[in-house]
């Protein structure tokens, strides 16, 4: 396990994770930079765990922004959840009727790799040495875990306009797209996204393991 815990060292992986993505995974300087300052801010460290060093009991999550390039007149909405991300991980604690104990990013990124990375540090858990992908992708179908079988439902998806949608199940993963997709087009920006629940022997065959933090 290896900690970060100043700026420089959050800008650098930021930045690499931006590379890394080749012109996806999220903004970068208003979500991912942002997120990790306030884990700063908060006296919270970054403690990045290699998969081989959790327990067998580990449970683990993929958090993760789903966005719109289509905003629309709900952007004059009202906030009513301040942390979506945060939201996002209470809500699917009652979905799975128990705790996560480490967090997965989804792809390499600017934005959506430091989401694992806040929600994990704000709660003193650990985030994984690795994503679901290697590189960023612009659909939510392109994850390791639908080529080793692991399902990514149940799924609870949180907007910051106060959509709380919990998928049990989806017919398949078009579907499942589609009906991601659209909560962040009626949310104007973007929506987040809990999804991929795993132990660690589902995790040691989906997770591209050592990717996002290799920027040292």
């Amino acid at each position: 396990m290896y900690i970060l815990n100043n700026e420089e060292n959050v800008r650098d992986l930021v930045i690499g994770a931006t590379i890394l993505g080749t012109g996806g995974g999220g903004d970068p300087p208003n979500e991912g930079l942002k997120l990790l300052m306030n884990v700063l801010n908060s006296g919270k460290l970054i403690r990045i765990m290699e998969l081989n060093e959790t327990q067998y009991s580990t449970v683990l999550a993929v958090p993760y922004y789903v966005g719109t390039v289509a905003p629309m007149a709900s952007l004059r909405k009202p906030n009513r959840i301040k942390d979506p991300v945060y939201t996002a991980y209470i809500e699917y604690t009652k979905v799975l009727n128990g705790d996560i104990t480490g967090f997965v990013a989804t792809e390499m990124g600017g934005g959506n790799t430091p989401v694992a990375m806040y929600i994990a540090s704000m709660l003193d858990k650990p985030v994984i040495d690795g994503d679901m992908i290697g590189r960023a992708a612009p659909e939510l179908l392109q994850s390791t875990a639908n080529i080793v079988g692991t399902s990514l439902s149940p799924a609870v998806v949180v907007s910051e306009t106060g959509n709380i949608v919990i998928i049990k199940e989806y017919s398949d993963l078009d579907d499942y797209e589609a009906i991601a997709r659209y909560i962040s087009v009626l949310a104007g920006k973007h929506a987040v996204v809990m999804d991929t629940p795993m132990t660690k022997q589902q995790a040691e065959k989906a997770v591209v393991r050592g990717a996002p933090y290799h920027w040292r």
